[in-house]
């Protein structure tokens, strides 16, 4: 068994243009152990994989940096990330942020170490690795401190950048024992919080806890987060369609 990682591929000749001539091609992988991407219509995806648990391999768009190797040049071929501090023995999850509808804003991706540490790498539009500026970057950086200096792990990571350069956001939920920990970063109530939001949960009742966070609606005007719980109960923040 070797693990073949299956890609089949609709591409835009350019990155940049959804009208262009496309090509369809299938292609595979051996040896996988694991791998996280994010796919979006506007074809400015990421792939991350782990192979073999030798090397975190990744590979797509990488105009923003959210690769993290280095450089904002897109990787055609599979680049290893750094073996020291991104060997797979260190990491614990990797999420990586896409864009959302409308244009071709580069996205971010969050890492989280064995360590409990917390990496992001990319477009740090809004604010949203909270480390106090809005500087992109194109290597991991460690903004644990900037996150409450918990070390804890992640249960969930929602995160979105629109394609209008708007509502950037991200929300990563950690357990603390059973005690769950919400915050957020980036746009928030049509400001840009540079500093990470501790989220009151005090709508939870004595025992309840978050089950499931989720993201929806991408576009300019349609972003909406749900949280479900584990009393079955619902909550919703954001553009109200309900």
């Amino acid at each position: 068994n070797t693990n073949r990682l299956w890609s089949v591929n609709t591409e835009n000749a350019s990155l940049t243009s959804v009208n262009s001539a496309v090509t369809t091609r299938t292609t595979y992988i051996s040896n996988v152990v694991n791998f996280w991407c994010s796919p979006n219509k506007y074809c400015l995806a990421s792939l991350f994989v782990n192979i073999n648990n030798t090397s975190i391999q990744c590979k797509g768009n990488n105009t923003g940096g959210q690769l993290g190797v280095g450089n904002t040049t897109d990787q055609t071929a599979y680049t290893s990330l750094n073996t020291t501090t991104f060997a797979p023995t260190n990491i614990l999850n990797i999420w990586p942020i896409s864009l959302g509808n409308g244009g071709i804003t580069p996205g971010y991706t969050i890492i989280q170490t064995v360590d409990f540490r917390i990496w992001f790498s990319g477009n740090n539009y809004n604010g949203v690795f909270g480390n106090g500026n809005t500087t992109n970057t194109s290597s991991f950086v460690d903004v644990t401190s900037s996150w409450g200096n918990l070390f804890l792990p992640i249960v969930n990571v929602v995160g979105s950048i629109d394609g209008f350069n708007n509502n950037a956001f991200c929300y990563i939920h950690r357990k603390n024992g059973t005690t769950d920990v919400l915050h957020l970063s980036g746009y928030l109530n049509s400001t840009t919080a540079i500093a990470p939001a501790n989220i009151s949960l005090s709508f939870l009742q004595a025992g309840e806890t978050i089950v499931q966070l989720k993201h929806t609606g991408t576009s300019q005007y349609t972003p909406r987060v749900y949280l479900l719980t584990s009393l079955n109960n619902l909550f919703m923040r954001g553009y109200n369609i309900l």
